[in-house]
């Protein structure tokens, strides 16, 4: 089996978020006006932010991405790394308060 690209992967987990009732989020795009590290998609899951970095099964989280995760965790909020559908189905259960 080939291991799919991070934009295989996120087309994937863009589809399971937008068909959930409860989630507004979005992908966000880098450019020159935009800040290094932030988290791929951002969002809501009801009340609870959600970002997570879109990572291939082999990807690494660059020293800018680890540097703005550590900034939302210390204001309070989660960031999760997901690398496969299944990683953001698990991800979406915790945020909603259901871990599996």
């Amino acid at each position: 089996m080939t291991d799919l690209s991070e934009a295989s992967i996120t087309r994937k987990i863009m589809g399971l978020l937008h068909r959930q009732p409860d989630v507004f989020a979005w992908k966000v795009v880098g450019n020159s006006y935009g800040m290094r590290g932030i988290p791929d998609v951002c969002g809501t899951v009801g009340a609870a932010a959600l970002f997570w970095e879109i990572k291939t099964a082999k990807g690494q989280v660059s020293p800018s991405q680890q540097i703005v995760h550590e900034a939302i965790r210390r204001a309070g909020g989660t960031v999760s790394v997901v690398r496969s559908l299944e990683d953001a189905e698990d991800a979406l259960r915790a945020l909603r308060g259901n871990p599996s």
